[in-house]
C-alpha cells in the first residue's frame, strides 16, 4: 500500500481519535483544491467547517469551488501566524502545516489554536526530513523545518507515525484532547 494513500492517513487519525467525527464544528488551516486529504471525512460527519487559507490563489479556488458545492461555512484569507478570531470550533487542525512555519513561529501558532479548540487539536507533518521549496509561486508550501515526535511530545501532545522517518510519504499526527478553557468564558 502507498503510505501517501488519503485513506490511510485518514485510518491513522480514527485510530489515534475515534471520537474524531462526534462533533460539530471544525477550523481547518491549510486546504486549497488540490489538498482537502481530511475534508470528506468531516463533511460526512456532519461538521461545519471553516477554512483558513494564506495563498490567494488557493483561497480564491476554495472560494469558487464553495460556490458550488457549499463545502465551507467560511473561506478565511490569513496567515495563520497572524489570524486572530473570538470564535471556538471543536476541532482545530493544522494538516501539513507546521512545517511550512519555523519552529518558534509554530509554537506560537500552535498555543493559539489550543485556545481556539474545545475538543481537540490536531497537527500533521512529515516525519522528519523532508525538503520542499515553494511550489508553483506559493512561496508558503517551503517546508522551514523537519519536526519529530519530540517536537510535540515536549508539548503535551500524543504522536502517532506512519512510514518511515525521513521519508517521502511518511506522516506524524500530533493531538491534544482539550477541556474548556472556563477563564475564557468569564
Amino acid at each position: 500500500m502507498n503510505i501517501t494513500d488519503d485513506h490511510t492517513r485518514q485510518a491513522q487519525l480514527i485510530r489515534c481519535i475515534p471520537d474524531i467525527t462526534d462533533y460539530r464544528t471544525l477550523l481547518y488551516i491549510g486546504a486549497n483544491c488540490n489538498r482537502m486529504q481530511m475534508i470528506p471525512l468531516f463533511l460526512s460527519a456532519g461538521y461545519v467547517i471553516d477554512v483558513v487559507e494564506v495563498f490567494r490563489p488557493n483561497w480564491q479556488g476554495l472560494v469558487k469551488l464553495n460556490e458550488a458545492s457549499k463545502i465551507f461555512r467560511n473561506i478565511i484569507h490569513a496567515d495563520i501566524r497572524e489570524y486572530k478570531t473570538e470564535e471556538l470550533y471543536d476541532i482545530v487542525m493544522w494538516w501539513h502545516g507546521p512545517e511550512h512555519a519555523d519552529y518558534v513561529s509554530m509554537v506560537k501558532v500552535v498555543r493559539y489554536l489550543e485556545s481556539l479548540a474545545t475538543k481537540y487539536v490536531v497537527l500533521a507533518c512529515p516525519w522528519g526530513e523532508y525538503k520542499q521549496n515553494a511550489v508553483g509561486n506559493n512561496i508558503y508550501e517551503e517546508h522551514l523545518q523537519s519536526l519529530s515526535i519530540e517536537d510535540f511530545t515536549i508539548y503535551g501532545y500524543q504522536v502517532d507515525t506512519i512510514g518511515k522517518k525521513d521519508t517521502t510519504g511518511s506522516n506524524l499526527i500530533a493531538w491534544k484532547k482539550k477541556e474548556v478553557d472556563h477563564e475564557r468564558f468569564a
